[in-house]
């Protein structure tokens, strides 16, 4: 396979090139620094994250328009507990929080709010072609979800830990364990003398980010019945099918990854600990190098965390976190610009807004206002 590498900062800055966008932000906490900091302190361990059960943090889903390099306007249009997943598509709009989603319709004034035992720290929703089904990744129990968007039923479901991804290990401790939610499984485990962690009430057990097995943070729909899952601990990307939930992995060797998806005629992936991005075909792999853009100080000068990316036709959006930015990226052109935001926003996902999509954001911004109860907004 041929290789090449690209360094971005030697593309041109050029904000003009690119056109006024207007974008809906998850910003998953108001709160960054808290969050590097907690990053930071567990970069001396085997995982990284979170070793045990943390409070849960306010964030909100923002509506910026981004025009010649600056963010023009910017709305908070909803207020949530830990908003991480958000996408648009026909007519739809999907919003999570930390443990349920909204999916709103066009020409309607409320959601249908889907609610499931299995979801936990959600991270993405995404929408099929024909907006009858949303796909949901419960980042926290290692599972994607699949609904119907008029019933909200469950459709399909993944386990990681039902297919071989089923191994945790604490950092702190350096013991491994097997994960499951069988009881039947769990106890052939222990009588073998093994660690094991039964998860058998989700609503009550949680499991923090470094001893999770898998950490799905990204399934997209690959258009040829398969599901994309980016695996955050193991640095892979990996295609399952929806007909007998077999997998395989299609790109390795990552560091943090998130955002694996498909693009054009093979895949991109946010490299978000190798400050990269990928993109593979079966010919190629062309990897674009942000390292050496400027924007970084202190304890974060020699680190990178590209939390994800999104695009639209050749413009490639993706959020800096370390230079509080969003670095727009166009390959062919070979031109950039670097849109500061809010150093105190966490940002973890971006959708992009057009005429059809548009027309949703007052809808959806009045019944939050109306209807996200206090325990949600306080949480």
């Amino acid at each position: 396979m041929k290789s090449m590498r690209f360094d971005v900062s030697q593309f041109r800055e050029d904000a003009g090139h690119f056109p006024r966008t207007e974008l809906l932000l998850a910003v998953k906490s108001f709160d960054l620094q808290a969050i590097q900091k907690r990053y930071l302190d567990s970069r001396s361990r085997s995982k990284t994250g979170s070793v045990e059960r943390r409070h849960p943090t306010q964030g909100g889903v923002v509506h910026i328009i981004v025009d010649n390099g600056k963010i023009a306007q910017n709305k908070v249009i909803a207020t949530l507990t830990e908003p991480r997943g958000v996408d648009f598509t026909k007519g739809y709009a999907a919003v999570s929080s930390e443990d349920k989603v909204f999916l709103f319709q066009i020409g309607e004034n409320h959601p249908n709010v889907i609610e499931h035992p299995w979801l936990s720290y959600i991270h993405t929703v995404r929408f099929n072609k024909d907006s009858s089904r949303v796909l949901v990744t419960s980042s926290g129990l290692d599972t994607i979800l699949e609904f119907d968007t008029s019933s909200g039923e469950c459709l399909w479901e993944w386990f990681a830990w039902d297919h071989g991804i089923n191994e945790g290990k604490n950092p702190r401790s350096n013991e491994s364990f097997t994960l499951t939610r069988h009881a039947e499984e769990a106890s052939r485990i222990e009588e073998m003398g093994k660690k094991v962690l039964l998860i058998s009430d989700p609503r009550k057990q949680a499991i923090p980010t470094a001893l999770r097995a898998a950490f799905i943070n990204t399934a997209e729909y690959d258009g040829n019945g398969g599901i994309l899952a980016t695996l955050f601990h193991a640095g892979e990307v990996i295609v399952i099918s929806t007909a007998d939930c077999s997998w395989r992995r299609i790109i390795d060797g990552l560091n943090k990854p998130h955002g694996g998806m498909i693009y054009e005629d093979g895949y991109m992936v946010t490299d978000t600990g190798g400050g990269r991005m990928v993109f593979m075909t079966e010919e190629e792999c062309l990897s674009y190098d942000y390292s050496k853009l400027p924007g970084k100080s202190g304890l974060l000068e020699k680190l990178e965390w590209l939390q994800t990316s999104r695009h639209r036709y050749q413009m490639i959006a993706t959020i800096d976190s370390n230079r509080h930015s969003l670095i727009f990226l166009d390959t062919q052109a070979k031109k950039r610009t670097q849109v500061e935001y809010d150093p105190n926003w966490a940002i973890q996902e971006l959708a992009f807004l057009d005429d059809a999509s548009r027309p949703m954001l007052s809808a959806m911004e009045s019944w939050f206002e109306k209807n996200i109860n206090e325990s949600d907004r306080n949480t």
